[in-house]
């Protein structure tokens, strides 16, 4: 498959500011006070939400800052390269990958306040497929666009 015929078939549309294409799939209807779990939040937040995401050669997601944790998983394609620098400021690149025995991994957990971006680590097959989860749920109040 193309990265075309995979953003028709899932219906993904570009991702503003950030960069890539993407559809939320799914959004809990159970809302909670994120306070509770991390101070900084104001209003209620969905349990978690899910999304896939969609990377081509012509597309990265730009540096930013989540005020939820994001776990990311691999589908399809070429291996996606995270560039974290987490909130005690230590950095570190991880291949999100299926080929587990060239150090990739099937899943990347970043947690709050962790500065990241992502793009194709390879372009084989002209698209990385992922799938992120945020919890609790993504809401752009807590979404901050760095550079």
């Amino acid at each position: 498959m193309t990265a075309k015929e995979i953003i028709e078939k899932l219906g993904l549309v570009p991702l503003e500011p950030e960069g890539g294409f993407f559809r939320e799939t799914f959004r809990h209807t159970v809302y909670i006070d994120p306070s509770q779990i991390r101070p900084g939040y104001e209003g209620k937040r969905s349990l978690f939400t899910v999304i896939y995401y969609l990377l081509t050669p012509e597309t990265h997601s730009a540096p930013h800052r989540l005020g939820s944790d994001e776990m990311w998983f691999f589908h399809l394609g070429d291996p996606t390269e995270l560039t974290l620098e987490y909130p005690d400021g230590k950095k570190e690149t991880k291949i999100l990958g299926n080929r587990i025995d060239r150090g990739e991994t099937p899943q990347v957990i970043i947690p709050a306040g962790t500065v990241q971006s992502a793009k194709m680590a390879e372009n084989n097959h002209g698209f990385s497929l992922v799938s992120t989860v945020v919890v609790p749920g993504f809401d752009y109040r807590d979404f901050e666009l760095l550079g």
